[in-house]
This record gives C-alpha cells, sequence and structure tokens, in this order.
C-alpha cells in the first residue's frame, strides 16, 4: 500500500507532463505542422518520461496529403472540358426561352456535339456515380434536340443565326396551329427536364469532389 501511495506523485507528474506535451502538440498543429509530425513528437517524449504505458495507442483519422489517382485525374479533365462546352448559366438561360423565342444556332450545335464527344468510350468516366449522371446527361439532350428539330428552325429568322418557332403556323390553319402549341409544351417541358438533369450532374460532381483532384508530382 505504501509503495502504491509512493508511485501516486510519479503518476500526477506524468498527467501533468502528458497535459502539455498535448497542448504544446496542438499549438504545433495549430501553426501548421503535418499530424504525423505531431504524432510521431508526442509518441517520442512519451516515451522518453515513461508516460506512453498510460496512453492507449490510437490511429489517426486525419488524412496526412491528398494524392489523387490517375483515374481521379482522368474523370476530372473530362468534366471540366464537357462543363466549358456547355456552361450551367448559357444552357439555362437558353432553355428557358427557348420554346417562346428559340435559341442561336450554335447554341444546338453545341449540345449535338456533346454526344459525338462525350458518349464514346473514350470519354467513360472511371466513377460509376458520374458516368451514369453522365449518360443521363447526354440522354435528356438527345431528348430535347428530338423535339427542338422538329419545332424550332431557321425560316423565321432573316439572319439564319437563330433556330427559332414557326410563327406562322398560328396563322395558317387550325391543324398547325394545335401542333404548333403542342410542340411548343413539349420543348418546355424537355427544356424543364434537361435543366434538372444538369442540375443533378452538378449535385454528383460536387459531391464527388473529382473536381479538385490534382495532379501527382
Amino acid at each position: 500500500m505504501v509503495h502504491n501511495m509512493n508511485n501516486i506523485p510519479k503518476i500526477v507528474g506524468a498527467v501533468l507532463w502528458a497535459v502539455v506535451v498535448l497542448y504544446c502538440s496542438f499549438r504545433i498543429y495549430k501553426s501548421g505542422f503535418e499530424f504525423s509530425t505531431i504524432e510521431t513528437m508526442l509518441s517520442i517524449l512519451l516515451g522518453v518520461f515513461g508516460i506512453l504505458p498510460y496512453v492507449r495507442p490510437h490511429k489517426s483519422t486525419l488524412p496526412i496529403t491528398n494524392k489523387s489517382t490517375p483515374e481521379e485525374i482522368y474523370d476530372k479533365n473530362i468534366i471540366e472540358e464537357l462543363l466549358k462546352k456547355i456552361p450551367f448559366d448559357n444552357i439555362k438561360v437558353s432553355l428557358e426561352q427557348s420554346h417562346i423565342t428559340g435559341v442561336p444556332l450554335a447554341f444546338i450545335l453545341d449540345l449535338d456535339n456533346i454526344k459525338l464527344d462525350f458518349d464514346s468510350p473514350k470519354s467513360k468516366l472511371y466513377n460509376h456515380k458520374l458516368e451514369e449522371r453522365k449518360k443521363a446527361l447526354i440522354s435528356s439532350i438527345d431528348n430535347w434536340l428530338e423535339t427542338a428539330y422538329d419545332f424550332l428552325g431557321p425560316n423565321e429568322d432573316p439572319t439564319l443565326t437563330r433556330s427559332q418557332p414557326p410563327y406562322h403556323w398560328k396563322n395558317h390553319s387550325a391543324t398547325s396551329e394545335q401542333k404548333y402549341y403542342k410542340l411548343q409544351e413539349e420543348l418546355e417541358i424537355k427544356s424543364t427536364q434537361l435543366i434538372n438533369e444538369y442540375e443533378t450532374f452538378l449535385s454528383t460532381v460536387h459531391d464527388s469532389k473529382v473536381l479538385f483532384a490534382k495532379e501527382l508530382s
């Protein structure tokens, strides 16, 4: 019993020293040192002063480095190229007005090229969720183009730079006017679907953090 009492000052001193070391380590960590460096230093100090047996070992859950795989870099490059070709803000504005005022011919060509550029084996993403969302986006683009080609055309634009609704259908006959409003409604619906699909794609890209991938040095 006396022997155990004699060890109390040593244990108290060891605990106090551990607190001091932990505090210093935390201050160093806040200054920007890597966690692995602090953990190594702390283990050495605790071992030297005989405190290590009192401290339960633990595995760090903090990432030491942010390494990216070649597959992540590949996916990042493909997605960045796609987003560059059809920026969300541009496509959203054009789609929202497409059933009323039409769209630039260049806009339709850009969408038409998406399937050629990003629906091929060389553009397949390694990330399965991203690949599924990319395919869904391309499918939605195809659906929109299918109706756009039926409803929009350059005939109403003297400059031939825009693809516009066939306004003359409304004054031609009851049948053509009915067809006009039917296709107009379909295009509006598919525009909304495409916008939603693009937003879902962007959300999946954001959650994957693939755009934060860094080239390996």
